[in-house]
């Protein structure tokens, strides 16, 4: 069952999820299947969804069997479990730490998309000029591999600068040239947080799609900004709710064919935290 657990914070959501994705899909699936299969009466699944019982360690490893999980999603489950389970508030502490560690680290952006790194001595070529990215990027669209002065002429830029990033890409061995024609050798490249050019390289490219939109018909394009108040918890949930839309979005771009260069640009910042 492909499900981003980490959106998680209480396994009674994820017993609900589980019945309710069934339901969605047309699959004829009620709760009291799911205690038959948990070897328990209905009655008491109910108590454990309205939070006044609670799983036992076997009953939720019967569970999470049928999840088809990893290790380290089955290790994010059980603290679940355990911190509902346990009466003892230092033991809360503790584990509630451990959840939010590992609910911190596996919602990074990489965590949930298939992508590939350059090496430390390519970093700066390719992602403090955002021309190369967006040429890199428009190149994996077969009519301008086949010609790439088109492409030059639509991004408007003078034809020995956008041969030279050309050649930039061709020395970083992610472009080679193949009978007058362009072979796009790396895609799906990404750049994490953590790295040093991170923040140089984003402002550089919202700056980008800033401009390009101006540029473009009100229809051409989507842009939205909005400012509201509301409470960690929900951030953490808007978050997770965006790395599953980002999933969609990299399974119906790998199934579709390159016909259009897209920019999306996604921020969640807190105005008010020191």
């Amino acid at each position: 069952m492909n499900v981003n657990i980490y959106r998680f914070d209480n396994y009674r959501e994820l017993l609900r999820h589980y019945v309710e994705t069934h339901k969605e899909k047309g699959i004829k699936y009620t709760y009291q299947k799911l205690a038959e299969e948990l070897s328990i009466q209905k009655s008491y699944l109910s108590k454990v969804l309205a939070g006044t019982a609670n799983l036992t360690s076997d009953q939720m490893y019967l569970f999470l069997k049928m999840m088809n999980l990893n290790s380290k999603e089955l290790e994010y489950a059980n603290l679940l479990l355990e911190y509902e389970r346990s009466g003892l508030d230092f033991r809360k502490k503790e584990i509630k730490i451990e959840i939010q560690k590992i609910k911190k680290n596996e919602s990074k952006t990489e965590k949930n998309i298939q992508f590939k790194e350059l090496s430390d001595q390519k970093l700066e070529k390719y992602y403090l000029n955002p021309w190369i990215q967006i040429i890199h990027m428009a190149l994996t669209i077969e009519k301008y591999q086949e010609s790439p002065t088109q492409l030059q002429n639509i991004l408007n830029l003078d034809r020995d600068v956008f041969f030279e990033h050309l050649n930039t890409l061709e020395n970083l061995s992610i472009i080679k040239w193949n009978n007058k024609k362009i072979v796009v050798l790396k895609e799906n490249l990404h750049l994490g947080k953590s790295s040093p050019l991170f923040w140089a390289w984003r402002q550089q490219l919202v700056n980008m799609g800033l401009y390009r939109s101006k540029q473009l018909p009100d229809n051409s394009s989507y842009t939205f900004s909005v400012m509201f108040t509301t409470e960690a918890a929900v951030m953490d949930k808007i978050q997770n709710l965006f790395l599953d839309f980002l999933k969609d979005v990299e399974r119906l771009v790998s199934k579709s064919k390159a016909e259009e260069l897209v920019q999306m640009n996604f921020d969640l910042i807190p105005w008010l935290k020191n």
